[in-house]
């Protein structure tokens, strides 16, 4: 019974880390485009203004 309990601990256990692991590398990406999207944008306006 103990070893039951004990497999399902570490199944949650887990499945838990791989969530976290899923949604820390989902919110990186998020943040990593969100910083390439801006950096861009601040170049592209940056050319567009030289030419004026």
């Amino acid at each position: 019974m103990i070893e039951i309990l004990i497999n399902i601990a570490s199944m949650s256990f887990w499945f838990a880390l791989a969530t976290s692991g899923i949604a820390a590398a989902l919110i990186g990406l998020f943040f990593l485009s969100a910083v390439v999207c801006g950096v861009t944008g601040g170049v592209i306006s940056g050319i567009v203004k030289r030419r004026k």
